[in-house]
């Protein structure tokens, strides 16, 4: 036995990486990681146990933790590790038989979710078809459906293996474990049985797991062709002839509420794709309104609206910069005192600024050019500098949230909000503020060729270029 410290997120073992060692947790939790599905491992808990020649899971460190590492490459080297140590034994058979019942657990989850999925699925999409026909609206072009099919398994879990494992954990575990624990060979069957269980349980999962992410697009995915599109499209072509559309929203939100249920979608996903619907101007801005040049105000529902996805799909981000911008930010939300001077906060609020100006700068360039693409919760970053909710309270954003409805009414020739002074930059109306060094935009470029940077010419050209101007000004 040999003791090994991991850190927090630290990998133990990957999927298919060759098994050599058990690892008993001595201290600390380690997730056990398939796709959708996680068990969280604690205290003598095996790693290991459920495999056999190589893994067939990620092993992740929760915490910091402590492992014991058994070498253990098949049944003999487990008869090794258990002869004559009476603690072990019990130890072994406990973890065994309660992993044996975890995997049980996520297996009859995953095989639940399957099955609704499936329905689901079938049933929206066969409302759909009933739609169209009520409303007399062609069917849309959706090839997936002829090859969607119901789960087919081969490594299944009966349901009276489910019951029993719960009834032992839950009602007899003690007065088992006495009994097994009596003999080597018993000890050793006991341990070996649960784990070809596990193997076999563990196999299902993957098989479910596969099957779900294989076909989860169809409802809702990033390209857009889904059965949600189809309500979408529907949704437009059936108001526009007049038909009441309260019946195919319904069916929208039941799609948005399956896939928040299944827990296997992208919830920045689906919280965009819900709000690209109930945003959507369903009605024309009749010349009367506004003499039909203003646009009208669309409201948001800035609690349910992922606001950070929001402004960063507005300044063009890609998925995965998204999600790399995100969890920066959840890293820093997460801190114990977010204003604290130390090292880790310091180095994060180093990484986030440079960050946000750039998002800024983004989203800044892009409102400027069409004011029409302007949401509530644009306006409230751009004028207040607000991206996520969390971050300052909900009642101080739905105080910004209704400023924003009301800016007129504090515009002044001495007042400004960042947002209005950068837009007074950019159209030439303003210069730029002096930097900290006491240096206006003009010395700033002369410094900029008296250090080699850019050329006599490019300096004279960049002197009435009004991004360059915005940029130095929020930089």
């Amino acid at each position: 036995m040999e003791l090994v410290k991991v850190q927090k997120d630290q990998v133990i073992a990957s999927k298919k990486d060759k098994v050599k060692d058990w690892y008993l947790i001595q201290e600390g939790t380690v997730i056990q990681k398939f796709g959708f599905s996680e068990v969280k491992l604690g205290r003598n808990a095996i790693i290991g146990i459920l495999e056999s020649d190589r893994f067939l899971c990620d092993y992740i460190a929760g915490e910091d933790t402590v492992l014991a590492a058994f070498t253990c490459e098949n049944s003999d080297d487990l008869k090794k590790i258990l002869i004559g140590q009476e603690k072990l034994r019990k130890i072994f058979l406990k973890a065994a038989l309660e992993q044996r019942n975890q995997m049980f657990e996520v297996y009859a989850n995953l095989y639940t979710k399957s099955r609704k999925f499936h329905t689901f699925v079938e049933n929206i999409y066969n409302q759909y078809e009933v739609l169209c026909n009520k409303f007399k609206i062609e069917l849309g072009n959706f090839s997936k459906m002829e090859y969607f099919k119901p789960l087919e398994m081969k490594h299944r879990a009966e349901e009276w293996e489910v019951k029993n494992s719960i009834s032992l954990v839950k009602k007899y575990m003690s007065e088992y474990l006495q009994l097994m624990e009596k003999d080597d060979s018993l000890t050793l069957g006991v341990i070996l049985e649960a784990s070809a269980q596990m193997r076999r349980v563990t196999l299902g999962i993957n098989e479910m797991e596969y099957y779900l992410a294989y076909n989860k697009d169809i409802l809702m995915s990033e390209n857009e062709n889904d059965i949600f599109k189809l309500y979408f499209d529907l949704a437009i072509e059936t108001y526009n002839k007049k038909y009441e559309i309260t019946s195919i929203t319904e069916q929208l939100h039941n799609i948005g509420n399956f896939t928040k249920e299944l827990g296997i979608y992208n919830i920045r996903l689906v919280s965009r794709r819900l709000m690209e619907y109930d945003n959507h101007d369903f009605e024309i801005v009749s010349e009367n309104n506004n003499d039909g040049n203003v646009p009208v105000r669309k409201e948001m529902d800035i609690v349910s609206v992922d606001c950070m996805d929001h402004i960063l799909r507005y300044a063009g981000y890609s998925n995965n910069e998204i999600e790399e911008i995100c969890t920066k930010i959840n890293k820093y939300k997460s801190l114990p005192d977010m204003h604290s001077t130390d090292e880790v906060a310091y180095k994060l609020r180093r990484t986030i600024t440079p960050m946000f100006y750039e998002i800024y700068r983004k989203v800044f360039l892009k409102a400027v050019l069409d004011e029409s693409t302007l949401t509530p919760i644009i306006e409230m970053f751009l004028n207040f500098g607000f991206m996520d909710l969390e971050l300052v309270g909900e009642e101080k954003a739905r105080a910004l949230y209704d400023m924003t409805a009301h800016m007129d009414i504090c515009q002044s020739e001495n007042i400004y909000t960042i947002y209005t002074w950068l837009k007074a930059i950019y159209q030439g109306k303003k210069e730029p503020s002096k930097n900290e060094f006491d240096m206006d935009f003009l010395n700033y470029l002369a410094e900029e060729r008296t250090a080699g940077k850019i050329t006599k010419q490019q300096e004279m050209e960049l002197r009435d270029d009004c991004i360059m101007k915005v940029e130095y000004e929020i930089k």
